[in-house]
């Protein structure tokens, strides 16, 4: 009898914990659309890459994400992303700097990602959305991102 309850107990006892750490928790090595070119109305992305940091905290998920240089562009600090803990995908949201240029004018302006992630074992999927604040076009529609696990 005493076997059973311990064993009982064992088994119940892993279950919580491991429900505790979220599948996206840990590093990935991403692909994004860093940005975005247009000319004559027509979008073009420029595509991007880095590593994304997720840690869990109490009722949130916090991302870092270090961007790769690109060629033209000048080096970004990293960017910070927050989302709720709750069900997949989970919905970050950061806001960055974006450098925007016009017929030689340049101005800083805040750009909106709504990065929404899931993760399927070492893999990452999901999508950006972006929106700069202060622009006539409005949402940019959402773009593929993709991700592999990177060994801790």
């Amino acid at each position: 009898m005493t076997r059973i309850v311990i064993a009982c107990l064992a088994v119940l006892g892993a279950g919580p914990l491991s429900a505790q750490v979220p599948a996206l928790v840990g590093t990935w090595r991403v692909a994004f659309p860093a940005g975005s070119s247009i000319e004559n109305g027509v979008a073009t992305p420029i595509m991007g890459g880095g590593v994304l940091t997720i840690e869990a905290t109490a009722d949130s998920l916090i991302g870092t994400l270090v961007r790769d240089p690109i060629e033209g562009m000048p080096p970004r600090p990293p960017a910070r992303l927050a989302a709720a803990r709750g069900p997949s995908p989970a919905v970050f949201v950061s806001r960055t700097s974006a450098t925007v240029s016009s017929n030689g004018n340049e101005q800083e302006l805040v750009a909106i990602s709504t990065w929404k992630l899931q993760a399927d074992g070492n893999a990452l999927r999901g999508t950006v959305e972006r929106e700069i604040e202060g622009l006539p076009m409005g949402k940019q529609p959402p773009m593929e991102v993709t991700g592999t696990r990177q060994p801790s």
